[in-house]
């Protein structure tokens, strides 16, 4: 995890790929917003946790929380569950994608 922001809109990026981080982040600050990373869904809900976010961008293919089972503990909790989330993925099995939405 990294970044402390105050008075801006914050966004989490959740992903392993330390690449893509780097790449949705660098567009992301380019456009105005804060911006956190995470390597995994274990360290993606610690910082949600922990800040206040504007929006999550988040990886469906990790390594010890998926993106699915993060999502679904995000959303069962009040303080989330009308938080933005847009799913970041290259998997076409639909029946993910339905469990996604």
């Amino acid at each position: 995890m990294n970044g402390a922001f105050v008075n801006e809109r914050k966004v989490l990026i959740v992903d392993d790929s330390e690449t893509i981080r780097q790449q949705v982040s660098a567009a992301l600050q380019q456009a105005g917003f804060g911006v956190l990373e995470a390597a995994d869904g274990v360290d993606g809900l610690q910082c949600a946790n922990v800040n206040t976010l504007s929006m999550i961008i988040l990886d469906v293919n990790m390594p010890r929380l998926n993106g699915l089972e993060m999502l679904e503990q995000l959303k069962s909790d009040p303080k989330h569950a009308t938080l933005p989330v847009l799913m970041l993925t290259t998997e076409v099995e639909q029946a993910m994608i339905a469990r996604a939405k």
